[in-house]
């Protein structure tokens, strides 16, 4: 931050884009943001202020502004511990899909950290949270896919085992609590790992069970 003054008016204006908050960034980058928008933002002084300090004021502001063209770099940069969201409840595990699919930074972290002001929060922790949980998120899939892939045979397919694709997620919580919607709560609020390992239970059993038919019916 640098401390500037102007007519008497002292104000302080980040130097990097580590020093915004979240909010300063969402006026920052938004194409129907006004200038004197962004400095009210940036510097905290009322648009009615900037107006009356004039055009001298803009262009004297205008090079402590420059680094607003340099692209957004954590690099190394660590953030706070984030939470692990296999021990989380798998509703919300749910939750994060659907907000990393509409990329909403806000809701995606609200998710976890309810209390937090994420308009408020330093970009880079709310960049950090954000791209942590997505990775955590990521891995779980790519786990989910490799170890829970269900490989439908010939006659399923014939018989349209795919148009159940599109209930999504709706097919797990509707095999966990067998048709029964008002278990369906419970089952959500249950640890990511405990759903997890009851899904792969499933399908050890059902692979063992498809198998197993199948070396009866060679038999006869």
């Amino acid at each position: 931050m640098i401390k500037l003054r102007a007519n008497k008016i002292k104000f302080q204006l980040p130097q990097s884009w580590s020093e915004l908050t979240f909010g300063q960034y969402l006026i920052a980058i938004n194409p129907e943001s006004s200038f004197n928008t962004v400095v009210s933002s940036l510097t905290g002084l009322p648009k009615s202020a900037i107006e009356e300090l004039g055009k001298a004021f803009i262009d004297g502001l205008i090079v402590f502004l420059k680094w607003m063209e340099d692209p957004i770099n954590i690099g190394d940069w660590k953030g706070e511990d984030v939470v692990n969201i296999n021990e989380e409840s798998f509703g919300k595990l749910l939750q994060l899909e659907l907000a990393q699919q509409e990329k909403n930074i806000v809701e995606i972290i609200k998710i976890y950290y309810p209390d937090r002001n994420v308009l408020q929060m330093n970009l880079y922790d709310a960049i950090y949270l954000t791209n942590n949980l997505n990775d955590q998120l990521s891995v779980y899939l790519k786990k989910e896919s490799e170890q829970l892939h269900f490989k439908a045979t010939p006659e399923q397919k014939r018989a349209g085992i795919d148009k159940f694709n599109k209930f999504g997620r709706g097919n797990t919580l509707d095999s966990l609590s067998n048709g029964d919607l008002l278990k369906q709560k419970d089952i959500c609020d249950l640890e990511v790992n405990v759903i997890f390992a009851k899904l792969l239970r499933m399908k050890t059993e059902s692979d063992y069970q498809r198998n197993y038919t199948l070396i009866m019916s060679e038999k006869k």
